[in-house]
């Protein structure tokens, strides 16, 4: 059985993530429901296209980016 994905709400995030954000900014940006933000964020980890960035002026958030096609 596939689970229900919301592909319009995974571009918007995708196109979001030119730079690092947080997912107060995310949501600010994409207005999406933080639920809906959450759950497209972690399919794009497991899938190895985000990564997280620990800040270094706070270390409570995380940092979402976009990986490149020469990112690790």
């Amino acid at each position: 059985m596939k689970k229900w994905v919301n592909a319009f709400a995974l571009l918007l995030i995708k196109q979001a993530l030119s730079t690092p954000k947080t997912r107060q900014q995310l949501i600010k940006i994409t207005k999406l429901p933080e639920r809906t933000l959450r759950y497209n964020l972690a399919i794009l980890k497991k899938q190895g296209m985000v990564k997280e960035i620990p800040p270094y002026f706070d270390l409570r958030k995380k940092l979402f980016l976009l990986k490149g096609e020469n990112d690790e």
